[in-house]
């Protein structure tokens, strides 16, 4: 008798050690697919001893990898919203879980987003050049890679979305370089508009004076230099 007692009394402690690590409290875990990528949101109604959210994504809900980090931002508010854009979206479907991780290190998870890719993103920025990289002044140059040949329209705007310059240019299947020269545009914030088909890639920068320099927007996370925008 003793020893069953024992044994409950550790099973008890084991289950209250699960359930106290697990000290995130979700209002709602919702995504859509959109021409732009994978949008993936959710709203906390508690965060105590939280570290850190990492979303994991899945395409056939075994196998799971990390898509995504971000720290917490909870405030003296009674709900805190978070979103994540993931912008590489092929499959036919794709599975979201948070994985929560705690002070402690320990962690748990949220339930599974099942979200089916409505939308096919066939482009995939890789990298934007720095301009004091490049041999010939005023040439920004974009690599990216497409799952598929193609025509893309890139348009250069101004920060009140005012259409500079328009281009045509041919895509292939894999590895691209896109270079655009901005020589003769004056110092300022630009948005180069990437489009082929309905899907849309936007990357964001600013000229910072009439040497040619230039600072890309690194705010976004995992797509760094990319934000997408539904028309």
């Amino acid at each position: 008798m003793k020893i069953l007692n024992l044994a409950y009394c550790l099973l008890f402690s084991f289950c209250l050690q699960i359930n106290l690590s697990a000290q995130v409290v979700y209002q709602e875990i919702s995504g859509q697919n959109l021409n732009i990528g994978t949008v993936l949101n959710w709203t906390t109604l508690e965060e105590e001893n939280l570290k850190t959210f990492i979303v994991e994504k899945s395409i056939n809900g075994i196998q799971y990898f990390p898509v995504f980090e971000c720290t917490t931002q909870k405030e003296d508010a009674p709900t805190t919203n978070y979103s994540f854009l993931d912008i590489k979206t092929n499959g036919s479907v794709a599975y979201y879980r948070i994985k929560e991780q705690l002070s402690d290190d320990t962690y748990s998870y949220s339930k599974v987003i099942e979200i089916a890719q409505n939308h096919q993103n066939n482009l995939l920025v890789e990298q934007v050049s720095d301009i004091s990289d490049t041999n010939e002044k005023g040439i920004l140059s974009i690599y990216y890679s497409s799952l598929m040949a193609g025509q893309l329209v890139y348009s250069i705007e101004n920060e009140t979305n005012f259409v500079l310059s328009k281009e045509t240019t041919s895509v292939f299947t894999g590895p691209n370089l896109l270079a655009v020269d901005f020589s003769l545009f004056p110092k300022g914030e630009y948005t180069l508009k990437m489009q082929m088909g309905e899907e849309i890639e936007l990357i964001l920068f600013e000229k910072l004076d009439n040497q040619l320099n230039f600072e890309v927007n690194n705010s976004i996370p995992r797509s760094y230099t990319v934000k997408g925008r539904q028309e």
